[in-house]
């Protein structure tokens, strides 16, 4: 399999369509979502920290493109046990082949699985998912990730971004042939970490992965309280905020509450109400 979801099929002018399947829901540290503190002290509020945040949804989204639909990350599993900043809510019936099932798929009729990073409840669904092949950035693979889907009996084919402007950003690779599915680089929360960006008419639908928890904490460029780089993860939302004043931008975090309202709406991110607040 190419390391991208190019190929032979017949095109058609069709826009790609974007669904939101929810993997069930997870409620986090506060101090996990948003940062409290800075340097080490920022890493030891996330992990102490008893309070935890509203429950959040884990998403993953089907882009149903005219050469075959396209899934973005896999979910949770319900038998997988939370680690000790994170409590989770995910029955059988929220897992990824249940939900494909829903909406009229089976695993087999995906074109591919493009992972967004490797962290478990983005990955580790790939268990329901045998034999459909997957993707994900070389250098998330490279910082473990490769032995992280091994042990779900999951290989990768490395995705290697280029020196291809897109918008706001530097390097990018275009996923279909047609040019209207196209990873870009989000790192931060995670290395490698990438976002996945639907062209649909006069709408680029943002699939920001974890980015940010919420459309609001990018607004005010507030990281979260793991991300291996604050620095990285806000200068990552710095340039998401520039793609969506270049072009009309659906931002849809994973864990965001509010990201399946938008996404039926079409609410393009706005980026004049960005409020830059200091984060302490």
């Amino acid at each position: 399999m190419p390391a991208d979801l190019t190929g032979p099929a017949a095109h058609t002018s069709t826009l790609p369509a974007v669904h939101a399947i929810s993997t069930g829901t997870l409620r986090v540290h506060r101090a996990f979502e948003r940062a409290r503190g800075r340097g080490l002290l920022r890493f030891a509020w996330a992990l102490l920290d008893r309070h935890y945040s509203e429950e959040l949804p884990i998403h993953a989204w089907v882009i149903d493109h005219p050469d075959g639909p396209i899934l973005v990350d896999a979910g949770e599993l319900a038998t997988t046990s939370p680690p000790p900043v994170a409590r989770f809510c995910v029955r059988r019936e929220h897992e990824i082949d249940v939900q494909l099932a829903a909406i009229g798929l089976q695993p087999s009729d995906l074109r591919g699985v493009v992972l967004t990073h490797l962290h478990g409840d983005h990955i580790t669904g790939v268990a329901r998912l045998a034999g459909t092949p997957v993707l994900a950035s070389v250098e998330a693979l490279r910082r473990g990730g490769a032995r992280a889907l091994a042990r779900r009996n999951c290989v990768a084919e490395p995705l290697s971004l280029l020196a291809q402007p897109f918008g706001a950003f530097t390097r990018s690779l275009r996923l279909t042939d047609d040019g209207r599915v196209v990873a870009v680089p989000v790192p931060g929360h995670a290395r490698g970490q990438i976002a996945i960006v639907v062209v649909d008419g006069d709408r680029h639908i943002m699939l920001g992965a974890d980015s940010a928890f919420t459309q609001q904490q990018l607004l005010e460029l507030h990281p979260d309280g793991v991300s291996f780089s604050a620095r990285t993860a806000i200068r990552s939302m710095r340039t998401i905020l520039e793609h969506a004043r270049l072009h009309a931008t659906v931002f849809l975090p994973s864990h965001d509450p509010h990201s399946a309202a938008r996404l039926a709406a079409r609410e393009a991110l706005v980026t004049a109400r960005r409020t830059e607040l200091a984060w302490c």
